[in-house]
């Protein structure tokens, strides 16, 4: 008996798993053709678009606490509290090396540095990791952060829908 009907998406090996994104017929409907204009940066962090150098922008460093597998703690980072929110955390030693980097959620200035998702095996005190700085792909990042306004491909002063779609007043 015909259960649904559709395609196969996206295949991603991850961790030794495959994963096969089932799509229905209306998913079709809603792929983006076409450039779209958001307030957001389109490019890529580090891309050759957006022109700032990953090398110069990642750090090394030894792990001094473990809170849980979601907060690692390095007391001796001296970056200023946000630098790496939003950027990438990759575990060179230890049971997690080899594993995909991980978001980061956020980053205080005492070295506390929160994970989007949980690291898969427990992370030890003196795991070494690489960390990239972060970019929320704001125009405020690109003019404050990273002096890089003239590579910023987001759209800020588009107006949002709630601009252009309320009703005046007399």
């Amino acid at each position: 008996e015909k259960v649904a009907s559709g395609i196969f998406g996206k295949t991603v090996l991850e961790d030794g798993k495959y994963k096969v994104e089932g799509m229905s017929l209306v998913d079709a409907l809603n792929q983006v053709i076409g450039k779209t204009y958001t307030a957001s940066c389109s490019r890529t962090f580090g891309d050759s678009g957006c022109g700032i150098s990953l090398p110069a922008v990642t750090v090394t460093g030894t792990l001094t606490g473990v809170a849980s597998n979601y907060v690692v703690v390095d007391s001796s980072r001296y970056e200023p509290s946000d630098t790496f929110t939003y950027g990438t955390f990759e575990f060179t030693s230890g049971p997690n090396v080899g594993l995909r980097p991980i978001e980061i959620k956020s980053y205080d200035v005492s070295g506390v540095i929160e994970l989007f998702d949980s690291a898969y095996y427990t992370p030890v005190v003196g795991n070494t990791y690489k960390m990239i700085y972060g970019c929320r792909k704001r125009l405020e990042d690109c003019s404050t952060k990273y002096n890089n306004v003239v590579n910023f491909f987001g759209f800020s002063f588009i107006p949002v829908s709630s601009t252009y779609s309320s009703i005046g007043s007399r």
